[in-house]
């Protein structure tokens, strides 16, 4: 780059910020500290206007679509196969310096050789294409294809930014220099949860799982355990593919003690947090790669928490106090822990020492730069 010029810097995502808070999360520090580097940012988003808080930090190019994502795997496949292909086509065009390519969608790595000759580096916020399941015989076919495609298209890039150990060991065999950009939270929002007050002591006990309600998470063990504990009180605050079926189990069980609060903005976020005393996450073994940024949210709160899986989540877990890792889909096993929770007062004795590492490792402005250093 020219030293005494802004470099243009492109940023690339085929989702909306506004619909998606882990992409927001996730491009939120890219924008704050390139711009504090005076870097021209230029975002390209689904997003058919950004929020006005965002749209004064960066120039956006909007690739927003009428068209609706299908359910089926195979149309939605196509489906973002072509939109993957027309957003680095737009992108292409133009002279930036370097493109920042975000994905949790794979088809804009499998489509990465639009940007050959380029300076690009692909953050990796999930290898998705690994979570296909083995048992069906398409998604099978589809991983072996998905893989194939993934390694032809990673030497397009220059540098691989990665979230975990997972993916670091994953990308370490391919071509090009892995650096590493922890989920986390931001420092504003670190701040807002450190500053959250204890729940009343007069409060019924609650836990909450925040976040988004899909397949991955199987809430339907939240519920069910819900119905064995009819003195606690269970909140399901977010919105998903899976929100209307779980609402229909908790309605079918005839529960009272299980509110659900649909999609609601960081503000709402920071008050179910605040009456709440442990929180809640789970993904199921498919997804055993991957690392929930909520659970950087939940334990910068002080909060008790319990995490139902295994893997690269439930190895990062092992650094903290006041957290309980259970096997996922397990009822029996997330009542014990809540009982656990309660009866031992582990609410709150620890919570300075979980603030105290989310601050030192996982404050995502602080590996941002930690990034840019190397690939600016």
């Amino acid at each position: 780059m020219v030293s005494n010029m802004k470099p243009k810097i492109c940023l690339v995502t085929n989702l909306a910020l506004n619909d998606e808070p882990t992409v927001e999360n996730r491009l939120l520090p890219y924008i704050d500290c390139l711009g504090d580097k005076k870097a021209d940012v230029t975002l390209f988003s689904a997003d058919s206007e950004l929020k006005q808080g965002i749209c004064k930090k960066v120039k956006h190019t909007s690739i927003f679509s009428e068209r609706q994502r299908p359910k089926s795997f195979v149309k939605r496949a196509i489906f973002e196969w072509r939109e993957s292909r027309r957003i680095l086509k737009k992108a292409s065009v133009e002279g930036f310096d370097l493109y920042i390519v975000t994905i949790p969608s794979m088809f804009l790595l499998f489509n990465l050789y639009l940007l050959k000759g380029k300076k690009v580096c692909l953050d990796v916020r999930d290898l998705t294409w690994e979570y296909l399941d083995d048992g069906s015989l398409v998604q099978r076919l589809s991983k072996f294809l998905f893989r194939f495609l993934a390694d032809v298209n990673v030497k397009y890039s220059s540098y691989q930014i990665v979230t975990n150990d997972t993916e670091y060991e994953y990308m370490s065999k391919r071509r090009g220099e892995v650096l590493k950009y922890s989920n986390g939270v931001t420092e504003e929002q670190f701040k807002e949860l450190n500053n959250l007050s204890a729940p009343s002591p007069d409060s019924v006990f609650t836990i909450t799982y925040c976040g988004k309600v899909g397949v991955a998470q199987n809430l339907s063990i939240f519920i069910e355990a819900a119905s064995l504990l009819p003195d606690f009180n269970f909140k399901i605050v977010g919105y998903g593919p899976q929100t209307e079926e779980m609402e229909a189990l908790a309605k079918e069980k005839k529960l009272s003690n299980v509110e659900f609060t649909g999609h609601v903005n960081w503000s709402e976020v920071l008050k179910h947090y605040n009456t709440s005393h442990v929180l809640y996450a789970q993904l199921g073994p498919l997804f055993s790669g991957a690392m929930p940024s909520k659970l950087f949210q939940y334990l910068a709160t002080g909060r008790y928490v319990i995490y139902g899986g295994e893997g690269q989540a439930a190895e990062t877990l092992k650094q903290f106090k006041m957290s309980r890792v259970i096997p996922s889909n397990n009822v029996a096993e997330l009542v014990d822990a809540i009982k656990l929770a309660k009866s031992q007062q582990l609410l709150h004795s620890e919570s300075e020492f979980n603030k105290s590492l989310i601050s030192e490792r996982y404050v995502r402005e602080k590996n941002v730069n930690r990034v840019l250093e190397t690939i600016l």
